[in-house]
């Protein structure tokens, strides 16, 4: 399995809301009710991360990074999505070494924000982020 990731172009829009629909339709609906596809196609496109990157295995795209730079010069991740068939292979895992390399390279922390419940959490803490700050529904994370 060969893992790589590239810039995203304005041609990958419409597959990365899709990649987007199938990856957290299931959490939308149990946190906020039923999806509302059109209310949810304008949030994600509104969203404000400055770089989103694909991520192919065996140069087929299976996911998706959105980044920011974060709170003191942090290389931020906004949103990370691995489509739901290709979920449990290390993929998320790959991409997180990928950009704590880079993040380390240029002297940064990698941050990142996770819902309470949402089982990444626990990868996230397996792959050494640690909770800096929280709210009622998120966790907000570092790895130095």
């Amino acid at each position: 399995m060969t893992i790589a990731i590239r810039p995203a172009t304005a041609e990958d829009r419409e597959w990365l809301f899709e990649l987007h629909e199938a990856a957290m339709l299931e959490s939308v609906e149990r946190n906020h009710g039923p999806w509302q596809r059109d209310e949810q196609r304008e949030r994600f496109f509104a969203r404000d991360e400055t770089e989103v990157r694909i991520v192919l295995v065996d140069d087929v795209p299976v996911g998706a990074v959105h980044l920011a730079d974060g709170v003191d010069d942090a290389l931020h991740i906004g949103l990370l999505e691995v489509h739901p068939t290709s979920q449990g292979r290390g993929i998320a895992t790959k991409v997180i070494e990928a950009l704590d390399e880079e993040a380390a390279r240029a002297g940064r922390d990698l941050t990142l924000r996770v819902r309470r419940d949402n089982p990444a959490r626990r990868l996230y803490e397996r792959l050494g982020f640690r909770v800096t700050g929280e709210d009622e529904v998120r966790l907000q994370m570092r790895r130095s």
